[in-house]
This record gives C-alpha cells, structure tokens and sequence, in this order.
C-alpha cells in the first residue's frame, strides 16, 4: 500500500476509497502480469512505479 498511501505503512483494502482500490487492483494485474514474463523484484517493482505515476496524477487531479 506505500504506493497509495505514499507512506511506508500497510493499508487494509477494507479502509480504501473506490479509486484506490482501482489503482491497487490494477498493480496487481501489472505485477501479475509482469512475474509471468519472468521479471525480478527489482524490474518489477520498477516498472510498477513509472506505471503508477500517471495514474496517481489522474487521482491528484480528480480532487
């Protein structure tokens, strides 16, 4: 959750709005997808932070 929260604290799914879950779910699907190409923690913990970026702005600029 330190993608959403921004912090290094765990968030439980139950205490998010609907557009974090949003967010949330679609890093799962990418890291999914991405441990089935065979990626590292490293690649994909990278890849998942440029992904997150625009979708974070998106948010920032919904509220």
């Amino acid at each position: 959750m330190m993608v959403i929260a921004g912090t290094i604290t765990e968030r439980d799914h139950d205490q998010l709005n609907a557009r974090e879950l949003e967010i949330v779910t679609l890093l799962e699907l990418r890291d999914s997808a991405l441990i089935g190409t065979g990626l590292g923690y490293a690649e994909r913990k990278t890849n998942l932070l440029l992904y997150v970026q625009p979708l974070l702005s998106k948010r920032a600029d919904a509220a």
